[in-house]
């Protein structure tokens, strides 16, 4: 039963096999495209492409050509520039520096000068902030003025003074202070001894001697009971004066003046203390030799 179908089935195959490629290839006939040209107008239009083809390779060559040629002349141009600009060496080594053109050092040399006449300017300027004033003997504090402070009583200030004339010194003995303001903390004494010019009717004085007492924390009646010597072998008594300044402590150097006493030493005898009970007064100016 099964050698009879196999042959049968076998021939089916095949005439299905056939007819499918006769279609396919009716199929592949029918998609195919004819050109209603002859073939000399082909020809022709191969031609034409070859020769538009040509002509586009011969101007690419062209371009590249100008192209390169530009490149090599701008790099020419740039190491002329550079050695131009750097000078020219001599044989023996030295750089040779061509010369500028004139406008062009004018130029340069007018903005120098303009900068300098600058610079001058701005140094006058800070020479007159750094110039230091005149000597004076006086310390910051003093230029400050007491004028804050409340009207009233200052205070008094004790004191001794002897004069050896033998041997020319002045002995000043700093006892206490009474009844100071109540702005006072830490009262001290500072001590100075002062000469009067030769020149008539001149005021300027000189500092001979200057010197302080200690510090008395937080007392209004500060007991100093200190001894100081002041030599005046080369100052005549008669020109001669002794300041006694009252002060409140700061520890940051700017003292507040509570009062001052004066007494010119005209009238010492020589070996004769003298007890003075004072009154402190306000600041009196005090000019000084430059």
């Amino acid at each position: 039963m099964v050698s009879n179908t196999y042959p049968e089935h076998r021939v089916f195959t095949l005439i299905v096999t056939c007819s499918a490629l006769e279609n396919m290839t009716f199929r592949y006939v029918n998609l195919q495209v004819y050109l209603p040209f002859s073939d000399t107008l082909k020809y022709c239009l191969l031609a034409l492409a070859i020769a538009l083809f040509l002509a586009a390779l011969i101007i690419l060559a062209c371009k590249m050509r100008q192209y390169y040629a530009y490149k090599a002349k701008a790099n020419g141009k740039e190491k002329k520039f550079i050695s131009s600009s750097n000078g020219e060496k001599k044989p023996d080594g030295k750089i040779l520096v061509k010369s500028l053109s004139p406008s062009f050092l004018e130029v340069a040399r007018k903005e120098q000068d303009s900068k300098i006449e600058l610079m001058q300017k701005e140094m006058e300027k800070l020479e007159v902030h750094l110039t230091p004033s005149p000597p004076s003997n006086e310390s910051l504090d003093d230029l400050g003025s007491d004028s804050d402070r409340p009207l009233g009583p200052r205070g008094m200030l004790k004191f001794n003074l002897q004069y050896n004339k033998k041997s020319t010194t002045l002995t000043l003995n700093v006892i206490e202070a009474t009844d100071l303001p109540e702005y006072s903390r830490d009262p001290f004494v500072r001590i100075r001894v002062l000469c009067k010019t030769d020149e008539p009717k001149s005021e300027v004085q000189t500092v001979l001697h200057e010197c302080e007492t200690r510090v008395v924390k937080n007392s209004r009646n500060p007991i100093f009971d200190e001894d100081f010597s002041f030599s005046l072998k080369e100052y005549p008594l008669s020109n001669t004066s002794i300041k006694l300044e009252v002060k409140d402590f700061d520890k940051y150097s700017r003292h507040t003046l509570i009062g001052e006493a004066r007494r010119a030493l005209k009238d010492l005898k020589s070996s004769e203390t003298l007890e003075f009970n004072e009154h402190l007064q306000e600041k009196t100016k005090m000019y000084m030799p430059e």
